[in-house]
C-alpha cells in the first residue's frame, strides 16, 4: 500500500517559524522599549509592526479563504503600516 503524501508536513515547519517569530516579536519590544534612545525608536516599532504583520496573516490563513482577497487585504495592510512607520 501507498503512503499518503500530507501536505501538512510542509506546512508544519512554516507555523513552527512563524509561532517562533511571533513569540520573538513578541519579547522583543519591552527590552528595547526600556533601553531605547532616540536613534533606537525605530526597532521597537517595526519590532510591533512585524508582530502585527504575522498575527493578521494567520488570521487570514484561517478565516478568509480565497486566495486573491487574501492578499489584497494582506497588502493593503503592509501599505498601511509602511506609512504608519
Amino acid at each position: 500500500m501507498k503512503e499518503r503524501i500530507s501536505g501538512l508536513r510542509n506546512e508544519s515547519s512554516k507555523t513552527k517559524r512563524t509561532g517562533l517569530f511571533q513569540r520573538i516579536t513578541a519579547a522583543f519590544p519591552p527590552p528595547l522599549i526600556s533601553i531605547s534612545k532616540k536613534v533606537y525608536t525605530s526597532l521597537p516599532n517595526l519590532s510591533l509592526f512585524w508582530h502585527i504583520n504575522v498575527g493578521i496573516e494567520e488570521i487570514m490563513a484561517d478565516h478568509v479563504h480565497q486566495e486573491m482577497i487574501r492578499n489584497w487585504i494582506l497588502d493593503y495592510l503592509r501599505l498601511f503600516l509602511l506609512i504608519v512607520i
